[in-house]
């Protein structure tokens, strides 16, 4: 138990420390691409408790989906910017979600294995390096279904701390890192 709180911690505050790079300009323009290619976004979500904060990275559609849960919004035009606004109004990008509902359109399948893993793999990249497509695809693909999806998490929030935009493919199941 103790060693599990000790990584957790080790963890979170490793993602605080990598978070600098990641800005409230890329935030935004992620809000703003209302495309089927999605942006990834890095949050810190709250817990209804208020005692549990993670690093969240998942795609800006979800998370305007969890504020739409949360606040009860529909799908109406003055609801979707109501949604944005809310997010836009957190400058440090830190959320509680109290509705199940919410948190579970998050969609957070990186596992803290799968960040570590992809760390490491980051580590003396240049960030042209980073844009290769194929580099980032290296890491996801040929993977089981889950072990995919937590890597393919991973890499954009590894991504993002390094202050690389990411995509999601809008068709197939893949990243496009961009700036």
């Amino acid at each position: 138990m103790t060693r599990a709180l000790s990584l957790a911690v080790l963890l979170f505050t490793s993602a605080l420390a990598h978070a600098g790079s990641y800005t409230q300009s890329m935030f935004r323009a992620a809000l703003a691409n209302n495309s089927t290619a999605p942006d990834y976004v890095l949050i810190q979500v709250r817990g209804p408790d208020d005692r549990t904060n993670r690093i969240v990275c998942t795609t800006a559609n979800l998370f305007l989906g969890a504020i739409h849960r949360e606040y009860n919004l529909g799908y109406s035009e003055a609801d979707e910017q109501r949604a944005v606004e809310i997010a836009l109004k957190q400058p440090d990008r830190s959320f509680t979600f109290h509705k199940k509902a919410a948190i579970d359109n998050l969609a957070d399948y990186e596992t803290p294995e799968a960040l570590a893993d992809v760390r490491r793999q980051f580590e003396g990249k240049t960030d042209s390096e980073l844009l290769a497509r194929d580099f980032i695809q290296s890491i996801t693909s040929k993977r089981p279904d889950s072990a995919h999806r937590a890597y393919r998490e991973a890499v954009a929030h590894a991504l993002l701390e390094r202050g690389i935009g990411c995509k999601m493919g809008d068709i197939a199941d893949y990243l496009i890192p961009h700036r």
